[in-house]
């Protein structure tokens, strides 16, 4: 995203510039928001706080749930079902 925004800048000339961004987009935009203090503003729906709160869910731990053998759930702590 970093390289978008210096693109618009340099080469489309543009000035401000806002970031809009749907769920892991969202939790994108606030991240760059947050290291680029030039971005202007931010629309959010949706962000999520981790990467684990948002696949936890959806891999069906706590449920029972048969999960995608080998599908990472926490960054270096292994992959779920598949050991």
């Amino acid at each position: 995203m970093q390289d978008i925004i210096a693109w618009l800048r340099e080469s489309a000339g543009v000035g401000p510039v806002a970031l809009w961004g749907r769920s892991m987009g969202a939790s994108s935009a606030v991240m760059v928001g947050a290291r680029d203090s030039s971005v202007t503003g931010l629309v959010l729906d949706s962000p999520f706080a981790s990467l684990e709160q948002a696949t936890v869910p959806v891999a069906g731990v706590g449920r029972g749930e048969r999960r995608p053998s080998g599908f990472p759930l926490r960054p270096g702590c292994g992959r779920a079902g598949g050991g």
